[in-house]
């Protein structure tokens, strides 16, 4: 009994450990590539995802605010029953259904059409640039990971070549063959190295948790960003001699400079009619009535009107109508009628000075926006021209401090170059190395930023150029 009792108890502790070391277990996600993660941010952001349904709702929702091009039908029903004491009790009902449709306005309700339309568009393409704004850093995030494992590696590394020098200075101190005082100068260096490894083991592990909520992961799951296979940096010629080109594909595909085009050019419009006060909105109206003491209703009438009114002018808003009703099947009736109110405005020509100032300010900032832009491209230019010269000089001192330092091993070797000085150029050249990366990384950054900024795809910038 206790041969089957034994086996069976250690079997139900292993499927317990075996449920304890799943329950640990998180998903592992592998990115291996810049445009790997950036979908893979869109695709988990909910945000953006509702953002664009939104928009795309308004948008659609603008195409089809027809509504001022619509007939407005009318339909009323009364009922009147009277009781008099001492004569006759009368009643009397009535079923009408009317028609009014605007023929002419000038042009006002297709211009207010047109703004929603242009405005919801607009609001999409900013939209898109916002897009790829996140997109772009998502990248940015996926390379500065990939640039902070460079650089440990390059920091182990140098530890690793002062750990060799560290235990060769240890023995020949303990031989008596070097200054103890130079071991301690040594070690210090050397800790100071260790501690540096340590903080960018810290700065990469708080990035990859920052990344992974910029890419909608749990903070539990893992993750692992690896470089995928690309090109060899290909840089673009001086993008300062290509400015004013640049200059162009911006105005030409900016939806900011379009979107204030577009505002300013209707507001331009609005004020031009708000000043054409005597343009005329004019309205047919239909209606057809049934009347009668009970049910069912006879003796249809039916009634046709044009009707004129100027309500742009609102210090003397004038309405004139012309009606005709047909009874029987003949012409019954005639009405025609004209309405004035007198409203009084004080501030009335203030108002139109201040609608004038308004525009004349909405043209200036449109001026001073296509300005500020410019500067901003002008800036975002001259840095990828400073980038590129950095890099170029960053890499012919690599070079430079690579061959020093094959050189100073040999002075080394023979005892003409002091440990701790072989220690600082091994700390200069991996410093080097460091910023390389860092500039290298910021060049891919000011790229995309600039595609953003031109609307053209991420990589299309040299195509662009090419052309």
């Amino acid at each position: 009994m206790n041969k089957i009792y034994f086996p069976l108890k250690a079997s139900l502790i292993l499927i317990v450990l075996f449920c304890c070391f799943l329950g640990q277990l998180h998903p592992q996600i592998s990115i291996k590539s810049s445009r790997e993660a950036a979908d893979f941010a869109v695709a988990n952001s909910n945000i953006y995802s509702l953002k664009r349904l939104m928009l795309e709702s308004s948008s659609k929702s603008a195409r089809l605010s027809i509504s001022e091009f619509l007939p407005k039908l009318d339909l009323s029903w009364t009922e009147d029953d009277s009781v008099k004491v001492g004569g006759a009790d009368t009643r009397a009902k009535s079923i009408s259904a009317g028609v009014t449709q605007l023929v002419f306005d000038g042009g006002k309700a297709k211009l207010a059409y047109d703004m929603n339309k242009t405005a919801s568009y607009y609001n999409l393409k900013l939209y898109e640039s916002e897009l790829n704004r996140f997109r772009s850093s998502v990248i940015d995030s996926y390379y500065e990971i990939l640039q902070l494992q460079q650089q440990v590696m390059i920091q182990e590394q140098l530890e690793s070549n002062a750990k060799i020098q560290l235990d060769i200075m240890k023995k020949e101190t303990e031989l008596g063959l070097a200054l103890e005082t130079d071991y301690f100068e040594y070690l210090i260096s050397f800790n100071k190295i260790q501690d540096e490894t340590k903080q960018y083991k810290r700065e990469l592990r708080t990035k990859l948790r920052t990344f992974k909520i910029l890419i909608g992961l749990e903070i539990t799951s893992e993750v692992i960003v690896t470089d995928s296979v690309e090109e060899d940096m290909i840089f673009l010629p001086c993008l300062e001699d290509n400015i004013d080109y640049l200059w162009q594909i911006l105005k030409n595909n900016s939806p900011i400079i379009k979107k204030s085009r577009a505002e300013f050019f209707y507001a331009e419009k609005q004020y031009l009619y708000s000043n054409r006060i005597y343009m005329p909105n004019i309205s047919l109206n239909g209606n057809v009535a049934f009347s009668g003491t009970a049910y069912p209703l006879n003796n249809p009438n039916y009634t046709a009107k044009v009707i004129i009114s100027f309500p742009s002018n609102s210090l003397f808003p004038i309405s004139l109508q012309n009606g005709y009703t047909i009874n029987q099947h003949r012409l019954a009736a005639v009405n025609n009628s004209a309405s004035v109110s007198v409203i009084p405005q004080p501030d009335f020509f203030v108002n139109k000075r201040t609608e004038r100032i308004s525009l004349n300010s909405k043209r200036q900032d449109l001026h001073d926006e296509e300005t500020a832009l410019y500067e901003s491209l002008f800036e975002k230019v001259a840095m990828y021209d400073d980038c590129v010269d950095t890099i170029e000089r960053l890499k012919d001192t690599i070079q430079l401090q690579e061959k020093r330092l094959l050189a100073n091993k040999l002075r080394l070797e023979k005892g003409l170059l002091k440990k701790i000085e072989y220690l600082e150029l091994l700390q200069q050249l991996a410093q080097q190395k460091i910023a390389l990366a860092k500039s290298e990384i910021s060049i891919k950054s000011i790229v995309r930023e600039l595609e953003i900024m031109l609307c053209i795809p991420f990589g299309g910038l040299k195509t662009c150029l090419q052309k």
